[in-house]
């Protein structure tokens, strides 16, 4: 006999707590281990005795389920699944301390059951991540942004909230690209989901409507009673349809994405369960498109994207850490001559953002946060690309110290400066530079500048 699937209940009520758990213990796979009536006891008795699954109730005396979840996270992670019957925003806040997954109590006690129960035979699965580093965002008011002539479409599922939050934060608002975005959730949530991510990223986040446009620097999230397919000239069209528990079908955003952007689309296959996915990803392939898969190690649920690679249309298998690099790669256009590049930013998101757009054009990329370090590092570069403002000597001194070296290869100078109105082009051309730039993340003009210079 296979062994059960050992859960906690956590939850103020008795009667919840009751109901649970019998209908989870006549499930046949399942076995409630223990019950706990607020966050304190639950957090106790889930360090004692490391059930499978934990299902936590948010609002409760002494210590709520926000803080239960954390603490059981920071300390011992195990797949959590917020039970309450609660609004969009407040289940956000759930999956944004670490909670897997949540089911609302809202519903006859029969569907409750079914969607439960599967859920935790889901978590079970789970590989309870560490917790991300999470950046800071800045975020200016909304403008109007230009249709994008390059896509990236993303399908995910199990783990999707923390996962997109986590490389879709990096992005800044001003990115050259549209994304759009399949995440398999519960039906009604979608909308509080796509408000939460808004306030993680830089990019636009909004649910797709019939009319919408893929934008640059905008996502797109599926809506939750529809499929949505891209069409001529990134005009979104809804079409509904049969699904479960309000899924909106990645294959469908895929194909259509394929038929209209061909190879200017890049696919993105995440964490999950099931194949849904896995058609697209091959229509991306075979209509010229870059596929990305999301590795095993990284992957709450290695699933959607395990059957991808099987099928061999993956061209590169990467973790979460590096996913927003290989979009970047991805984005770039195609490989260039091969040349030494050193990469001076102090902002460790922008040079790492930079530093993929250079190596996916096939550059040999040295990098470095201050003007010190970068001229430890200079010896043998074809091309110096070096920001203006930086800790300890600035952009000019670098430029001033590379001319007057004596013995070394002098390398092409190219500043990037953040401000044009205040930037000084003579100083620059007297410190040594060759060419300036005003930074932004059109990489694709930067590296046309050092082109020109190399």
């Amino acid at each position: 006999m296979d062994k059960k699937i050992k859960v906690l209940v956590v939850d103020d009520s008795a009667l919840v707590r009751g109901m649970l758990t019998e209908i989870l213990n006549t499930s046949g796979d399942i076995e409630v281990v223990d019950t706990a009536k607020n966050g304190e006891e639950g957090v106790k008795k889930a360090l004692s005795l490391k059930p499978d699954v934990i299902t936590m109730d948010i609002t409760m005396p002494i210590m709520g389920g926000f803080e239960a979840i954390e603490r059981i996270m920071q300390e011992f992670p195990i797949p959590i699944i917020a039970v309450s019957g609660m609004e969009a925003k407040t289940i956000m806040k759930a999956l944004d301390v670490g909670a897997m997954d949540f089911i609302s109590v809202k519903q006859d006690v029969e569907d409750l059951g079914k969607e439960l129960v599967e859920k935790i035979k889901v978590a079970s699965k789970v590989k309870p991540l560490k917790r991300m580093k999470k950046y800071a965002i800045n975020k200016g008011p909304q403008k109007k942004k230009s249709s994008a002539t390059k896509v990236v479409v993303i399908g995910i599922s199990t783990g999707g909230p923390q996962t997109l939050e986590f490389f879709l934060s990096k992005f800044p608002e001003d990115f050259p690209i549209g994304f759009v975005v399949a995440q398999h959730m519960t039906e009604g949530f979608i909308k509080g989901f796509a408000e939460w991510l808004g306030t993680k990223t830089a990019l636009n986040v909004k649910v797709a409507e019939e009319g919408d446009i893929v934008a640059q620097g905008t996502i797109l999230i599926a809506p939750d009673d529809s499929d949505m397919e891209i069409g001529e000239g990134g005009i979104i069209t809804c079409v509904k349809g049969e699904r479960d528990y309000g899924m909106s079908l990645i294959d469908t955003m895929m194909k259509s994405a394929a038929k209209e952007y061909g190879e200017n689309t890049v696919g993105v296959i995440m964490t999950g369960m099931g194949r849904d996915g896995v058609e697209g990803m091959q229509e991306i392939k075979a209509a010229g498109g870059i596929t990305i898969a999301q590795d095993e190690q990284s992957s709450a649920i290695f699933g959607m994207n395990a059957e991808a690679i099987k099928t061999g249309c993956i061209d590169v298998v990467v973790s979460l850490e590096n996913i927003y690099q290989e979009i970047i790669k991805a984005t770039q256009g195609k490989k260039r001559q091969k040349k030494k590049v050193l990469i001076i930013e102090d902002s460790p998101t922008v040079l790492e953002m930079m530093a993929a757009a250079f190596e996916g054009e096939g550059y040999d990329v040295t990098m470095a946060e201050t003007g010190e370090e970068g001229l430890e590092k200079l010896k043998d570069h074809d091309l110096m690309i070096v920001d203006t403002i930086l800790p300890g000597i600035d952009g000019f001194e670098v430029c001033r110290n590379v001319k007057k070296e004596k013995g070394l290869a002098k390398p092409k100078v190219l500043v990037v400066t953040g401000n044009i109105d205040a930037f000084d082009a003579k100083k620059a051309r007297d410190a040594g530079a060759d060419d300036y730039v005003v930074k932004t993340s059109d990489f694709e003009h930067l590296i046309e500048v050092a082109e020109k210079l190399l």
